[in-house]
C-alpha cells in the first residue's frame, strides 16, 4: 500500500504524513509518466491533466509496455480499468504514427502529447483521452505527410 505523498499536486492542498523519500518517489513517478496510474491504482483522485502529462513524459520503453498491455484487451469486457485501456490505445497509436511518419517515438511524443500538455488540454474520461489522442495524432500524421509530399521549390533557369 502506498503511503500518502506530500507534494500537494492533488486538489491543490498539501497532504500530510509523507516523508522525504515519499516526495522523491512521487516526484520520480511524475517525471516518468506513471504518476496518474499510481494514483488511480491506489484509489486516489487523479487530476484531469495528469493523463495527458503521463503520455507526454513516459519514456519510450514505458510507452511500449503500455502499447502491448495484454490485459487491456480484457478491459473491453469490463474486467480491467478503462483508463488502462485508454493509455494502451494512446501509446499504441503514438508508436504506429511515429513509425508511419518516420520519426523516433520521443519526437512524436513531444510533438503530440507535449503540445497537448502545453495547451492545458485535459482528459475527463477514458473516452475523452482516446478522442483527444486520435485527433492530435491525425493532425500529426497529416503534417508529416504534407511535409514529405511538398514539392521542392523550382529553380529558375539562368540564361547562359
Amino acid at each position: 500500500m502506498r503511503r500518502p505523498g506530500i507534494i500537494g499536486l492533488v486538489g491543490g492542498r498539501k497532504r500530510q504524513g509523507g516523508t522525504e523519500s515519499d516526495l522523491i518517489s512521487e516526484s520520480e513517478s511524475f517525471l516518468s509518466g506513471s504518476w496518474a496510474i499510481e494514483l488511480h491504482s491506489g484509489g486516489r483522485s487523479v487530476p484531469t491533466w495528469a493523463w495527458i502529462s503521463g503520455l507526454a513524459h513516459a519514456p519510450a520503453d514505458v510507452l511500449a509496455t503500455w502499447a502491448t498491455d495484454r490485459e487491456s484487451a480484457a478491459a473491453a469486457r469490463g474486467t480491467v480499468d478503462r483508463w488502462r485501456l485508454a493509455l494502451s490505445l494512446a501509446a499504441r497509436e503514438l508508436m504506429v504514427s511515429a513509425t508511419i511518419a518516420g520519426d523516433p517515438v520521443d519526437t512524436a511524443q513531444r510533438l503530440v502529447f507535449g503540445r497537448l500538455e502545453q495547451q492545458g488540454v485535459v482528459a475527463d474520461s477514458p473516452n475523452e483521452l482516446v478522442r483527444l489522442t486520435l485527433r492530435a495524432l491525425g493532425e500529426y500524421r497529416w503534417a508529416a505527410r504534407t511535409a514529405v509530399q511538398a514539392p521542392a521549390p523550382r529553380r529558375r533557369r539562368q540564361a547562359a
